[in-house]
């Protein structure tokens, strides 16, 4: 019997409501969808995984670490060294983890961009979306195990999108990324498209590479949106990434197709 597993990204207020503190444009309806989709195949799906971003006020990609940020600024390591861009704090600790903390996400191609203050622990925006809730509640009671919730973003000077890694340093979480991909189909949905599930597509593969190509992890694309503001448009990226991911094996799919229900390629 071919076992499937649901990775759920990010499902939060803050990030699912158009009140939220970083609403991503179209994530209602995507969790509208999912949470149908969770219900109307609880009996075929064995295990649900739900990452949440879990933030502190004093966070370095949020404005309270830096003297007169805000939200949308992009800070790079020239801004820091010469003095455009400077932490809040005289601590010279600080200083220090910025200078290092820029220089890494410079060497991997990556930039900082300042956030507005969201996902704060303790406070509603970082609750799961109420229909998430609900069809996680109804899995649960109908298939009497349990959701494996997955905790991130507490540590407060690097970023950690991804479900599996922060963006710089640190050890991967390798027991959860082993108890996501035990199943034989992983099943991926989200927000956003353009960051935290793209990012944990990334870490996920570049650990699983044989098994993307195997026809094993499938995206929901009807279930995640990418991040657009008035001043940053992530579509296209996000459009782009995907169209490369599914040339490696990711399968693109969406609540209304069953396709993707056929088991995945044999070795």
């Amino acid at each position: 019997m071919t076992t499937t597993a649901l990775l759920i990204i990010d499902p939060q207020i803050d990030f699912c409501s158009e009140h939220g503190r970083l609403p991503v444009k179209g994530a209602c309806d995507d969790m509208l969808r999912l949470g149908q989709f969770i219900k109307d195949h609880h009996e075929d799906i064995d295990e649900i995984h739900v990452t949440m971003d879990m933030r502190h006020d004093y966070d370095i990609a949020f404005p309270s670490f830096w003297k007169d940020a805000y939200p949308g600024l992009a800070i790079r390591y020239d801004d820091v060294m010469e003095g455009r861009w400077l932490p809040a704090s005289n601590d010279p600790e600080m200083l220090t983890i910025a200078k290092e903390y820029t220089k890494a996400l410079e060497q991997l191609g990556k930039v900082l961009i300042i956030e507005p203050p969201h996902c704060i622990i303790g406070e509603r925006g970082g609750n799961l979306d109420p229909v998430i809730m609900n069809a996680l509640r109804y899995w649960e009671t109908h298939r009497l195990c349990t959701v494996n919730n997955i905790l991130k973003g507490m540590y407060p000077f690097v970023e950690h999108r991804g479900a599996f890694a922060q963006m710089v340093g640190g050890e991967p979480d390798w027991l959860n990324m082993e108890r996501v991909s035990c199943c034989d189909r992983v099943i991926i949905a989200g927000e956003a498209s353009s960051h935290c599930v793209r990012a944990t597509i990334e870490q996920m593969y570049e650990q699983l590479a044989d098994e993307f190509e195997a026809g094993k992890f499938i995206a929901l694309m009807d279930c995640m949106s990418p991040m657009v503001t008035d001043a940053l448009d992530f579509s296209e990226s996000a459009s782009k990434f995907f169209a490369e991911m599914e040339e490696k094996g990711l399968k693109l799919a969406d609540t209304g197709a069953h396709s993707f229900y056929a088991s995945p390629k044999p070795d």
